[in-house]
């Protein structure tokens, strides 16, 4: 048997604990199946549960299995804007409270790059949720940016903008005005 080294924190992580790793499938939600969804964290409230945005821009609770807690977390973890996928609770009886789903599958940066490219899916339901590490697929090009300044920042743009504009010109001119060959020891 694996002896396991090291004091205190290390045998948390102990050889003989540490699964295979994983293989490289990427889970996606089922057709055949219309409670898979896919999701986004919004919210972390402890005690295994989380809010989650789901595919149909619906908010509810996610209850996280024991799976993905304690010792598994490791590669699991979950934060606001991290998508996962999700199993709603359509055999529970509706109630006052809000709806309930599972945790089925946690993504990574590079699965959510995996999955945004396989999965035809509107992903502007998760936009301005949490912090995307994959915003660059994700957003529209449709966004207003404000930029806010007085005059004195606008006139010094402007110079800025006329002196580069000079500086290039007279780099221009100096190297079509110089035909000859450069030597380095003269420099």
């Amino acid at each position: 048997m694996v002896k396991n080294f090291g004091g205190n924190k290390s045998k948390k992580q102990a050889r003989k604990i540490v699964s295979a790793p994983r293989d490289n499938r990427l889970r996606t939600p089922n057709p055949d199946e219309p409670d898979e969804q896919l999701a986004c964290v919004s919210k972390m409230l402890g005690n295994g549960m989380c809010h989650v945005v789901c595919g149909d821009n619906t908010t509810r609770l996610c209850i996280i299995r024991n799976k993905f807690r304690g010792r598994s977390k490791r590669h699991n973890t979950i934060t606001p804007g991290s998508f996962v996928l999700v199993d709603v609770r359509s055999w529970e009886t509706a109630s006052k409270s809000i709806q309930k789903c599972d945790l089925l599958e946690v993504y990574n940066k590079s699965e959510m790059d995996r999955l945004v490219d396989t999965v035809s899916f509107d992903w502007a339901v998760f936009k301005g949720i949490g912090t995307h590490e994959t915003n660059d697929k994700l957003e529209s090009n449709d966004d207003c940016e404000f930029e806010f300044a007085d005059n004195n920042t606008y006139e010094l743009e402007q110079d800025i903008r006329e002196n580069t504009k000079k500086t290039l010109k007279e780099s221009a001119t100096i190297l079509e005005d110089y035909e000859g060959e450069i030597d380095i020891d003269d420099i």
